[in-house]
């Protein structure tokens, strides 16, 4: 049993250093870069895949703590960790933020007006929209939109 603990311990350890490089690739290349006022926290919190997390600690532990090869295993977790790390470059990290992110042709109504462009951004009460019609950024608040 205390096998299995080290192994999910050492995929949970594993996993967040890698979530945690991802997340800030695509805050200092897309969150910062267009200006979008959000904690890294939160976006760290509010954009998680919890299947992903899980899986990934399951492969992680199992890898590091009862594959026999030990080569192999440390060869598969720096290479996740490069993998991870290579959202700190630029580009990398700012398609992955746009992917994850990012939404085109979204139309948005609240009582008074019907918005059109793109969402940047979509935080816990705001969203961070790029309005075609205006030709620049707005927020706007979500308790506002109609459903």
């Amino acid at each position: 049993m205390s096998k299995f603990i080290q192994a999910l311990l050492v995929g949970v350890f594993f996993t967040f250093i890698y979530d945690y490089l991802l997340f800030l690739g695509m805050f200092l290349h897309y969150i910062k870069p267009n200006e979008i006022p959000e904690y890294y926290n939160i976006l760290f919190a509010d954009h998680q895949n919890y299947l992903y997390i899980l899986l990934s600690v399951i492969f992680i532990g199992f890898v590091s703590t009862y594959l026999k090869q030990k080569v192999l295993s440390f060869a598969l977790i720096f290479a996740l960790l490069l993998l991870s790390a290579s959202a700190l470059i630029p580009t990398i990290g700012k398609a992955l933020a746009k992917s994850v992110l990012y939404s085109a042709d979204q139309r948005l109504q609240d009582d008074r007006y019907i918005y059109k462009g793109e969402t940047y951004y979509e935080g816990r009460e705001i969203i961070y929209f790029y309005d075609e019609d205006l030709q620049k950024m707005i927020n706007i608040q979500k308790k506002d939109l109609k459903k």
